[in-house]
């Protein structure tokens, strides 16, 4: 995996594929772009209590981690590691 640097955020390439995740993409975004990622908020759910694609669905990483409590680099994290994996 080779890493592209852009001003703020990261391009991550895996084989031909581009994986961009930052802070300030929505939950939405990423689900919809990114299905596999759908995993990575579950478990998240089981932590906060609450289902997050239900009740932050149109939020951002930023707001949603601030929202619970979670550390952003964290997420961030699991949901590349969940795209590279697929």
């Amino acid at each position: 995996m080779a890493c592209l640097s852009v001003p703020g955020k990261a391009l991550y390439y895996y084989g031909e594929r581009v994986i961009m995740i930052y802070k300030e993409m929505r939950v939405l975004d990423i689900v919809e772009k990114y299905p596999e990622c759908q995993e990575v908020f579950h478990r998240y759910d089981e932590k906060v209590g609450a289902c997050i694609m239900c009740e932050q669905l149109f939020n951002s990483l930023a707001e949603m981690s601030v929202f619970y409590g979670l550390e952003i680099e964290n997420i961030i994290s699991e949901l590349e590691k969940a795209i590279i994996k697929k």
